[in-house]
């Protein structure tokens, strides 16, 4: 409830009634009304929120609470630091290494073996470890991504060979080593919260009454973690993942593709999701 507890004391302090921040925002008064019992606004009217009253969605939003938050930017990527204070020594230590890794790859383009080679920064780890503390860090919003790159040429491209049966395409751009000028990012999770945050931010808000959103498990569950929960801003959609499978090793992967869009429809009333069996190799056809 910080959101609405954060707007309540906001309008009271500049003395601006409700009625007057729904004509502003050209919103109804029973959607501020809303907002002030705990319903999120979409992304687009949060940032108009903030631009008309003069604060930081991160005020509004209670992340300014954790800690010492701390802004980054490195070439098209921008992150926040906010490792919040008075954590016990061990989980303080995990997510400092977190953030690190995402460092060390996004600003200095290290690969794995200048990662935890025999020489390099996290001598004696593994990269399963640094990315088991790269996602404790983003689950506790002690590293969050706040704008990430888009290679415009490639996306150029793509509508330009697909036109016009392809109407808008989004390609982000990962970080690049230093040495090779390749994308140095071979870790799975970090390349998902590249992918997640675009989606999340460019893509789901874009969607129209009637569109269905697809997408493979994890990443698709992340875009639900991030996007803000809505009564407004999606209407009649119907979420579907595009995958699952059935491997009782991969419990994590098999759960994720349906509860992802289970989440998506629990945080988004008005919306549906649509559970995918698991179909074995054999009885899938491409027709």
């Amino acid at each position: 409830m910080t959101f609405s507890r954060r707007l309540r004391e906001i309008l009271k302090k500049k003395k601006i009634a409700q009625r007057e921040l729904a004509h502003r925002l050209g919103v109804s008064e029973g959607g501020v009304a809303n907002w002030m019992n705990g319903t999120m606004p979409s992304i687009s009217r949060l940032v108009e929120i903030c631009s008309f009253l003069d604060v930081s969605s991160d005020y509004l939003l209670g992340i300014d609470q954790l800690g010492c938050i701390e802004h980054y930017e490195h070439g098209a990527f921008g992150w926040i630091e906010n490792i919040p204070e008075n954590l016990p020594e061990e989980l303080s230590k995990e997510y400092r290494q977190g953030i690190q890794f995402f460092a060390a790859v996004v600003r200095e383009g290290l690969c794995e073996p200048a990662l935890t080679g025999p020489n390099g920064r996290f001598k004696g780890q593994t990269i399963a470890g640094l990315e088991r503390s790269f996602r404790t860090a983003v689950f506790a919003n002690a590293l969050k991504l706040n704008r990430v790159g888009r290679n415009r040429r490639l996306e150029y491209d793509l509508l330009k060979l697909y036109s016009p049966r392809l109407k808008q395409v989004i390609v982000v751009e990962l970080p690049k080593g230093h040495e090779s000028g390749k994308n140095c990012v071979s870790s799975h999770v970090l390349n998902v919260e590249f992918l997640a945050y675009a989606a999340a931010m460019e893509v789901f808000p874009a969607l129209e009454e009637g569109a269905i959103g697809i997408g493979p498990g994890y990443t698709i569950y992340r875009c639900a973690e991030l996007v803000p929960p809505s009564q407004h801003q999606y209407k009649s959609i119907n979420w579907a993942s595009t995958m699952e499978v059935n491997n009782h090793q991969q419990e994590a992967a098999s759960v994720s593709s349906n509860l992802a869009v289970k989440l998506l429809a629990a945080h988004n009333p008005n919306t549906r999701a649509f559970y995918l069996p698991y179909l074995a190799p054999e009885r899938r056809s491409l027709h």
